[in-house]
């Protein structure tokens, strides 16, 4: 059971919360007046995004209970800890931040206001995906490498 939920943990990294590496590309694509076509594929990315958190999250409580490497030692599992941790405030970042705003940023690009759009996907494009960015990089490393500390 342990390798099933394995690859479906990581096929919901890769399918689900992957695409979210193209978004800096599309904010290239916007434009000044922003692309309401533009603003919907990375909304859809962002769905997407939140549809795999929630894949992430169940796949790796499951791994947590059946895993070799922290069945009956999940305590001093340090890194395990701190990758859980920063996964919490990356899906709370992208699905209770992120989302909504991205949601509404559509919705004031396909009205027209382009001064709403840049208003409320600023802190997106500037900082928080940033952040998302690294996260993401910084749980992978402590998945794949687990460091003894």
């Amino acid at each position: 059971m342990y390798e099933v939920l394995l690859f479906l943990h990581v096929l919901s990294v890769i399918v689900g919360l992957g695409p979210t590496f193209a978004l800096p590309g599309l904010l290239k694509l916007r434009g000044d007046a922003p692309s309401p076509v533009v603003l919907q594929t990375e909304y859809v990315i962002s769905r997407y995004a939140s549809i795999g958190v929630g894949l992430v999250l169940l796949t790796g409580i499951g791994l947590v209970s059946e895993s070799p490497v922290v069945i009956n030692r999940f305590g001093e599992a340090r890194w395990l800890h701190i990758a859980i941790t920063l996964f919490l405030i990356y899906a709370g970042l992208g699905t209770g931040f992120a989302g909504p705003r991205m949601r509404k940023a559509v919705k004031a690009a396909q009205a027209g206001n382009g001064a709403e759009v840049k208003r409320l996907l600023d802190p997106l494009d500037k900082v928080v995906g940033p952040v998302l960015g690294l996260l993401l990089a910084a749980i992978l490393y402590l998945m794949l490498i687990k460091p003894d500390f």
